[in-house]
């Protein structure tokens, strides 16, 4: 009856969804597109110990972090508006991965040096050296091996073609 027919539309309706996989064969015909996906993907490969350095260094940072700016974290002055940044290691490392992005960093160091207990120039440092190891040679790194996945699997793809326009040739000459 009618839940029958309810329940038909819906699968019907699921099913469509399963067209828009369809689109994915564009990436087998269009060959810059192919190029990039499979860079994605091999990267990824690559990238697997980078992304367990950063998050080693990234734990270790967060962890000096509670250490240091403890005082900040329990400050009684009103007004602090990042002071639950580095209260736990979740928080922490979240606050990180933010300034890795460079997002707020002077805002938050400035904040944690307005609290006299905490020494300006080991704040200053403290983000300084986060912000030059992950925001600039990590993502460096994650360029560089993007860009040489890239020109890797360009080069083999343009090798593939010549073999196989070389095999088309001699098929018509034979």
């Amino acid at each position: 009856g009618s839940s029958d027919t309810k329940n038909f539309a819906t699968l019907a309706k699921n099913l469509r969804i399963f067209r828009t996989f369809r689109t994915l064969k564009m990436i087998a015909k269009f060959r810059s597109l192919r190029i990039i996906v499979r860079t994605i993907v091999e990267a990824l490969q690559s990238l697997g110990f980078v992304l367990v350095l950063l998050f080693l260094l990234m734990y270790i940072f967060a962890v000096l972090a509670i250490s240091l700016f403890s005082d900040y974290a329990s400050s009684p002055l009103e007004g602090l508006l990042y002071q639950d940044k580095f209260v736990d290691i979740f928080s922490s490392v979240r606050t990180l991965f933010q300034l890795l992005t460079l997002d707020q960093w002077y805002n938050i160091a400035k904040e944690i040096s307005s609290i006299p207990t905490i020494n300006s120039l080991v704040t200053i440092c403290y983000f300084v050296v986060w912000v030059a190891l992950g925001a600039f040679i990590f993502r460096n790194i994650f360029i560089g091996v993007m860009v040489r996945n890239f020109q890797n699997i360009s080069q083999e793809l343009s090798q593939l073609d010549q073999a196989h326009k070389k095999k088309v040739r001699m098929e018509r000459y034979a």
